[in-house]
């Protein structure tokens, strides 16, 4: 048994601080190496993760540059590779999680960082260290989430998930089609998921970020989508069609139109005249 797992004295990405009372089981699903446990500022550190295939894994660095997460590939490998700062010197922290099918496993080494020129560090041989990633030993649970829609609104939603306790962790991203329902990876009951959907259904409206607690009993959750609304189109004014076969000219105001008649019956009247006389 170890207790204090990531239970590290660091800020920023480490802040997570999964708890001093973390205790982990003595099988190991999951290990990750530090390539150097010694190393000089500036140079490429690497770590890898090794997990059963498709694992989704986080791996926090105390000061924050070289802090990853993604899932292990068909050889069972996360790799993890970053350049350490100059600026860093002394210990670093680290710290792995994984989410296995037994439940949340997580576990915590650290290198350390010389400054100078002359470095202190043993041969690569001997420079290396692999740790273990144990499963948390204390109750897990998973949350089952069901996805609804409303009408119209179809496909599948995205969530990216967070892990809450005393801190902050990331989680695998969880794909839900509309009427479907999941169970989200397991974590120790008492802690708590945190919900955001990055990506809605087709025509859908993305739900607000939910969080849930984990318990053993807990009730399913149901997240739906509303449809998006639909813009109506401005209204056109209406264009009479011209039926004249031209262009046609265009209306002339009514007194323009008057005169022009009398005008014609004058010269009609003067017409006749001249033909009788």
């Amino acid at each position: 048994m170890r207790q204090g797992i990531l239970a590290l004295a660091t800020a920023g990405a480490l802040g997570l601080l999964l708890g001093s009372a973390i205790t982990a089981s003595a099988v190991s699903p999951a290990t990750a190496t530090i390539s150097l446990v010694c190393l000089s500022a500036g140079t490429n550190q690497t770590i890898t993760v090794n997990a059963p295939a498709g694992t989704f894994v986080d791996v926090l660095v105390n000061n924050g540059s070289g802090s990853a997460s993604g899932v292990t590939n068909a050889q069972g490998q996360f790799v993890d590779s970053f350049t350490v700062a100059s600026s860093t010197s002394g210990t670093v922290g680290v710290g792995v999680a994984a989410f296995l099918s037994d439940g949340l496993a997580v576990g915590d080494s650290s290198f350390n960082v010389v400054s100078g020129e002359v470095s202190p560090c043993p041969a690569t041989s001997g420079n290396t260290t692999t740790f273990a990633v144990d499963v948390i030993d204390q109750t897990q649970a998973s949350l089952a989430v069901k996805k609804t829609c409303a009408a119209g609104v179809s496909g599948s939603a995205t969530f990216a998930t967070t892990v809450v306790t005393e801190g902050t962790l990331s989680g695998p991203s969880v794909v839900i089609a509309c009427g479907a329902t999941v169970n989200l990876p397991k974590i120790p009951t008492g802690w708590s998921f945190k919900l955001h959907e990055s990506t809605p259904p087709t025509n859908g409206v993305a739900a607000a970020d939910v969080t849930l607690q984990v318990a053993v009993d807990a009730a399913v959750t149901t997240i739906n989508n509303t449809a998006a609304s639909v813009a109506t189109p401005a209204p056109t004014a209406a264009t009479l069609a011209n039926t004249g076969g031209g262009s046609g000219n265009p209306m002339l105001p009514w007194p323009v139109l008057l005169g022009g008649a009398i005008l014609a019956l004058a010269g009609l009247g003067l017409l006749r005249r001249r033909v009788t006389g």
